[in-house]
């Protein structure tokens, strides 16, 4: 009896929580970009005061659906929020599990700035992760996420890929030289990526003298 009170007290209050999401999710769909970037701030607020680690699927979902919004308020918020949750709180969600989520909507053809946005997110991430430990063992070549976020085409996302690699060379990041060369072999055998190439390769260089 105990235990099926304890298994029914659970899935109520997993419930209560999905409605939580929900509500807050919606929050962020009004018509305002100030509105829209409080609604978001409130549901990362939920998810780190009244959401035990690790984070539920229902709140992977919200995260999604907030990553792939049609307000570009809502999603820049959002992936910031993402990065800085998962640097931060790797027990409610890990990089691992978060970049996937922050490289996913790149396949829908956002706006170059909020491409942007999304690579300034997954470079966050790949630098916290560079600083905390080995990067090879983190990023193998077939799942690398600046090789993913280029294998988009999102425009944007080439540019604010260049410019993120050079920052990570110019900050002397541990692990960056073995972190960026599958991404330069992968955009090296791309058809059409030469003159992008020549580019990255030459700010990598002035970054590492710099």
């Amino acid at each position: 009896m105990a235990a099926a009170a304890s298994a029914a007290a659970a899935a109520a209050g997993a419930g209560a929580g999905t409605v939580a999401l929900g509500r807050l999710v919606d929050r962020t769909r009004v018509p305002d970009p100030t509105l829209q970037r409080h609604a978001v701030a409130a549901l990362f607020r939920h998810l780190l005061t009244s959401v035990p680690p690790p984070l539920p699927s229902t709140a992977h979902d919200a995260l999604s659906s907030l990553l792939a919004s049609p307000h570009p308020a809502v999603a820049a918020h959002a992936a910031a929020s993402v990065a800085r949750l998962a640097a931060s709180r790797a027990d409610l969600l890990s990089p691992e599990l978060a970049l996937p989520l922050l490289i996913a909507p790149l396949s829908a053809s956002p706006s170059p700035r909020l491409a942007s946005c999304f690579v300034k997110a997954v470079a966050a991430l790949v630098s916290c992760a560079l600083r905390s430990g080995s990067a090879a063992s983190r990023f193998p070549p077939h799942d690398h996420p600046f090789v993913q976020a280029l294998a988009s085409g999102a425009d944007g996302a080439r540019a604010e890929l260049q410019r993120q690699a050079a920052r990570l060379v110019a900050e002397g990041v541990h692990g960056v030289v073995g972190f960026l060369r599958p991404f330069v072999m992968f955009a090296a055998v791309r058809k059409g990526d030469t003159a992008f190439v020549k580019d990255l390769i030459g700010a990598l260089a002035a970054a590492a003298v710099a």
